[in-house]
């Protein structure tokens, strides 16, 4: 399931089962979601019941020109008005497992509404490959993409200006060394095993 080919969401009327073989992408940058005209991450709005299961991707959308387009802090990814059973099997994708500070589940949002929440840690500046530290990696990964108007955050576009240049080489000079802190919080057991196996996929430009 996918709720937009860009940050979207998608409605329910009833009750939603994800089975042990369910796929949800979602798709965030900031987590601002309170325009329902220009979403800042995918969400699904469910009416009824709720049943998790399956694995969760999370995937970031940086927008050129924009630096709060940068991911970090609490995202209800599913809101629901009825009840839940069942827990998501898993986490994945190109937000590394390091970045997952917490996936809480029914969190009471008043109003008789409850949620799925995942809260990330902010993003790095200059954390080319979204590990959780600016290293020698990450200088690589700037120096192969310099001058590449297509190189992306990924390719060491840390100032999302469009292209890997001299100010993104000042950016990960500054930040070179830094890492989330020790003792940072971690996802409950049950979804370890998969964070392991989500591999860093390709990040991708938003798509209008």
């Amino acid at each position: 399931m996918r709720p937009g080919a860009s940050a979207g969401r998608m409605a329910f009327d009833g009750n939603v089962v994800f089975g042990p073989a369910a796929f949800l992408e979602i798709e965030l940058a900031d987590n601002d979601n309170s325009d329902p005209l220009d979403p800042a991450y995918d969400s699904l709005s469910i009416g009824g019941d709720v049943a998790p299961g399956g694995t969760v991707t999370l995937n970031w959308l940086p927008i050129p020109g924009d630096l709060s387009s940068k991911f970090g802090g609490a995202y209800d990814i599913v809101t629901y008005e009825g009840q839940l059973a069942g827990r998501f099997g898993g986490l994945g994708g190109g937000i590394g497992a390091a970045y997952i500070a917490d996936v809480a589940y029914d969190v009471d949002l008043g109003g008789g509404a409850r949620a799925v929440r995942i809260t990330l840690h902010d993003l790095i500046d200059a954390d080319a490959d979204i590990d959780g530290e600016v290293d020698y990696d990450d200088y690589t990964a700037a120096r192969d993409g310099f001058g590449d108007p297509d190189a992306g955050w990924a390719g060491g576009d840390f100032d999302l200006s469009g292209a890997t240049d001299a100010r993104d080489y000042l950016i990960l000079k500054r930040n070179f060394g830094r890492s989330l802190p020790a003792g940072a919080p971690i996802p409950e057991p049950a979804t370890l095993g998969l964070l392991a196996l989500g591999g860093l996929s390709l990040i991708r430009r938003r798509r209008r």
